[in-house]
């Protein structure tokens, strides 16, 4: 009688801890960073199509086929990317790299202009890189979201779907983001992999981005902001960044044929900020802020 009550016991305490270990794996991973200046209310305002960056299939687009640079004509943004190189890896699985900008830095949410919210690297405005995934954020409904940030700076909102326990996009780009592994899988069955990085109030990055056939690019982080350190692609090259004292993008270097070293080189200046905004709104922006001036190429050209 004593074995079978324990045994009872065991079992009934088991029970509890599945429980509550699954209770535990349906909580957020992630916290916002605490760079990002979006309340939740405002950073659901930045994922609306009014406020639209990227290219989406949503929008329609004012620029001849020649043209790099595209104009979104609902929200107004205008997005322009930069190639930097590509080099060609396991079945197809190629390390793109391009800095792209958007030209829509300024939101309105409530009675506040957001200035660069969600912190555009390496500079107001750019992204580089693999992509990011900000929150978790709650809405007034209650409802969890996560925001990915595209590599080409567009950003998809994923609310929480209580039926499979995943954050998934409603936008027709068919994403899934699992916070408890913190992998974002893609309609063609790409899983990126994404981890804090610096500790609390860092920023979660992309570490791996990996293909159906399990090939995969490796990206490393310095620790510091979104800083990355090195890029390894499915071969095994190393593509490495360097950065100014004060933080700043310095260059990205890479070798090539007889280990011949090609590097890309970043300047900057500092830009006053300048705006006339209605008297009734707040302004969260900075004074001054470091920009993009100019980008040189291996070859000197700029």
């Amino acid at each position: 009688m004593k074995m079978r009550a324990f045994r009872k016991a065991n079992v009934w305490l088991l029970s509890i801890f599945v429980v509550l270990l699954a209770a535990t794996v349906a909580e957020a991973s992630f916290s916002p960073a605490s760079g990002i200046t979006f309340s939740a209310s405002a950073y659901g305002d930045r994922a609306k199509l009014v406020n639209s960056t990227g290219l989406t299939g949503l929008a329609a687009y004012a620029s001849p086929a020649s043209c790099a640079a595209k104009a979104n004509l609902f929200s107004q943004n205008v997005e322009y990317s930069v190639p930097l190189f590509s080099l060609v890896g396991r079945a197809a699985l190629n390390l793109n790299l391009a800095l792209t900008y958007n030209s829509k830095v300024w939101i309105k949410s409530g009675n506040t202009m957001y200035f660069n919210g969600e912190q555009g690297w390496p500079a107001p405005g750019w992204r580089l890189g693999f992509g990011r995934i900000d929150g978790v954020y709650t809405d007034s409904s209650g409802v969890k979201h996560y925001y990915y940030i595209a590599p080409d700076g567009g950003i998809h909102d994923l609310p929480y779907n209580s039926a499979d326990s995943l954050y998934e996009s409603t936008d027709s780009t068919y994403l899934d983001f699992n916070d408890s592994t913190g992998v974002l899988r893609m309609s063609d069955g790409t899983q990126t992999t994404f981890a804090l990085q610096g500790g609390t109030g860092g920023y979660v990055l992309p570490t791996q981005v990996k293909d159906r056939n399990g090939n995969y690019i490796t990206i490393n982080y310095t620790g510091t902001g979104q800083q990355i350190s090195s890029i390894v692609d499915t071969v095994g090259r190393t593509v490495s960044f360097s950065y100014n004292s004060d933080g700043t993008l310095a260059s990205i270097s890479k070798s090539g044929f007889g280990n011949a070293s090609r590097t890309w080189s970043f300047s900057y200046a500092s830009l006053t900020l300048s705006y006339s905004f209605a008297s009734s709104l707040t302004v969260n922006a900075p004074t001054s802020v470091k920009v993009l001036s100019s980008i040189t190429f291996p070859n000197s050209t700029s």
